[in-house]
């Protein structure tokens, strides 16, 4: 069973949302992956370090939402989730 984010319960489809001057989680996501996978680097000023596994588990959940191929692709390099990994309790990793 998966939980339903707030917005599904609002009925506001934020995994599609996008602003007027054009800003998404997609997008966002298109920016974030590459790093995250290690393709390229972060070339931005670093506060407390980038951590991009950080990212892996909205990574997931993104290549449900979107059901792209682009992104099931780039999950095959998503290491699996930790057994560990207290998200997995709930269904969304």
């Amino acid at each position: 069973m998966q939980l339903a984010t707030l917005g599904e319960r609002l009925g506001v489809d934020l995994w599609n949302f996008q602003t007027a001057d054009g800003r998404s989680i997609r997008k966002a996501l298109d920016f974030l992956v590459p790093i995250a996978l290690g393709d390229r680097k972060w070339q931005y000023q670093e506060l407390d370090g980038v951590k991009p596994e950080s990212l892996f588990p909205l990574m997931r959940r993104a290549a449900r939402a979107y059901q792209d191929k682009q992104y099931q692709a780039s999950m095959s390099k998503v290491p699996a989730v930790d057994l560990a990994d207290r998200s997995r309790l709930l269904g969304q990793t």
